[in-house]
């Protein structure tokens, strides 16, 4: 039987400016890391836990799975009117499309490393 799609998703500040969107399973795992966290301060964790948390919105989804953004999330990120929708393994992001554009003609690494080190053949 397939899992049952959420009613909700956890929206959230992600990095470079984009809006984090999570099913609530996946939110909770990374409530749960965050917890856990040994290398940092008490002072820093309780700064990142309260950074992390304070944007942090459960949002209904409809049967369209259409969701409506929260303002202050929506002036975090700079949308206007369109959005692109990217998709990562647990979670997706939703950029103003203008931002996006500019972080992916960044001057990066060379990629071709971080594919060899994903699909490297696993040695038993």
């Amino acid at each position: 039987m397939p899992a049952e799609e959420p009613k909700m998703l956890v929206l959230t500040e992600g990095p470079d400016n984009c809006i984090n969107a999570f099913p609530p399973q996946e939110w909770q795992y990374y409530m749960k890391q965050m917890l856990t966290l040994e290398d940092v301060s008490d002072e820093d964790h309780t700064d990142m836990i309260r950074e992390v948390l304070a944007p942090a919105t459960n949002c209904n989804v409809d049967s369209q799975w259409r969701v409506k953004l929260p303002q202050e999330l929506v002036e975090y990120a700079g949308i206007d009117r369109e959005v692109k929708i990217v998709g990562h393994i647990d979670r997706f992001e939703i950029w103003n499309p203008d931002v996006y554009d500019r972080y992916m003609a960044r001057e990066k690494p060379d990629k071709s490393k971080t594919i060899k080190r994903i699909f490297r053949p696993r040695i038993r």
